[in-house]
């Protein structure tokens, strides 16, 4: 797809995507230009970053890099705090003989970057078994991992993406050992990591927190493991479970943003050409223009899905999903291991929570407001991207059951 095809984006963005493609294009911005990379950067989640890309360019002014160093410097001791508490609830989870992976920030900030303050995150997200979840829930509600006052926040999963059908068992054959807070654990292999990014990117932000930081990890990836990663095992896992696209479109805006070579080795199924331009018109209008909508607060897709399909069938799963979401969402939101009784009380204060928001949404929806109707359209066209993503009637077709016992994973190791 040619760049004149998608809208022309804000002049400070583009100044911000030149300082990140590198020293070759940060020559021709002029020197009133670079007064806003800081703001945006940071907004962006990608200052310390960049600050550890231009510290040695000759060709930015030296405010500019004082800025950024002070991002970089907050940041780094903020993680160095952060990966303080991570090694501690690793210990815990060890000593009880729970086997773990660390996913996103705290695995790339560690493993991926060369620097520990390059990578701006602020939570852990650990992957566990499913029955393992009670246990780990457990073991870290006892060293206070899930208090409110901590800064530094702790999610459990059992599962990459819940709307995937992703094959676990071949997820945990092939994990890395890593070292990360100081202590030896794992992380996933580099192949299922730049996925996860990808769906992750996709499916649960819709492309909108974090979204050039992601297209950043994606390049780090490329740059440094692009001749190694097993491109045909991506491509597989990515056939396997419909989404295809979903990993193709973050390839395509890291090539076109960052001017990032993707290897000749790519299968084709992942570089589609040329690719249409409504996803990729969608995914900038929400990485760069999307601000008016972040004040409003965050809804889950089924509600939205209720106003956005046109079959009853979907609207009665989605209502019923929104109602009871299943018991390892609320072990994940609530103090309540999923085969806790507690969990039963935690589903009545969500309720309770949920109806104040949901029926103040519901009833501007109806009375038909002005703005209502923009963010309306706003998530419909956020789940037609979706199904586009995913080949949805394909995965509608298939189903699944997560976890350990599902029937639908695959009973030997993959190889490939």
């Amino acid at each position: 797809m040619d760049s004149s095809e998608f809208p022309k984006l804000p002049e400070e963005i583009q100044t911000l995507l030149h300082t990140l493609q590198g020293d070759d294009m940060i020559e021709g911005i002029r020197a009133e230009d670079w007064e806003s990379v800081p703001t945006s950067s940071e907004e962006h989640l990608v200052a310390p970053l960049l600050y550890v890309k231009l510290r040695k360019s000759t060709g930015v002014p030296p405010s500019i890099i004082h800025l950024l160093e002070a991002y970089y410097r907050v940041n780094l001791k903020r993680n160095i705090q952060h990966l303080h508490h991570l090694g501690k609830w690793l210990k815990e989870l060890q000593a009880n003989h729970i086997p773990v992976v660390v996913l996103k920030g705290c695995h790339l900030a560690e493993t991926v970057y060369d620097n520990l303050g390059a990578r701006v995150f602020c939570d852990a997200d650990l992957l566990v078994k499913p029955e393992d979840m009670d246990r780990a829930h457990r073991c870290l509600t006892k060293i206070g991992a899930f208090s409110p006052e901590k800064s530094f926040s702790v999610d459990l999963h059992w599962y990459l993406e819940d709307t995937l059908d992703i094959d676990m068992h071949r997820i945990w054959s092939r994990i890395q050992p890593a070292t990360i807070g100081g202590i030896n654990t794992h992380g996933l292999c580099i192949e299922d990591l730049l996925i996860h990014l990808c769906l992750h990117m996709g499916y649960h932000h819709n492309y909108e927190f974090g979204g050039l930081r992601t297209l950043c990890d994606i390049r780090e990836i490329i740059s440094r493991y692009g001749d190694t990663l097993d491109w045909g095992y991506i491509a597989y896992a990515a056939s396997k479970g419909n989404f295809s696209k979903a990993i193709c479109l973050p390839l395509c805006l890291t090539k076109l943003l960052l001017a990032t070579k993707i290897p000749e080795n790519t299968p084709a199924s992942l570089c589609m050409d040329p690719i249409p331009t409504e996803p990729v018109k969608w995914a900038l209008a929400r990485m760069f223009t999307s601000q008016s909508f972040r004040n409003f607060p965050a809804l889950s897709p089924n509600f939205w899905s209720l106003w956005a399909s046109s079959s009853l069938w979907q609207k009665l799963v989605s209502f019923r999903k929104l109602l009871y979401p299943n018991k390892e969402y609320i072990a994940q939101k609530y103090p309540a291991p999923p085969r806790s009784l507690k969990r039963y009380f935690y589903y009545m204060v969500r309720l309770k929570r949920h109806l104040v928001k949901y029926l103040s949404v519901f009833a501007r929806i109806v009375m038909n407001e002005p703005e209502m109707k923009r963010i309306l359209e706003r998530e419909q066209s956020n789940i037609r991207m979706r199904s586009w993503m995913t080949d949805e009637d394909k995965q509608t077709a298939r189903g699944r059951k997560r976890g350990a016992e599902s029937k639908n994973q695959l009973k030997q190791p993959f190889s490939h």
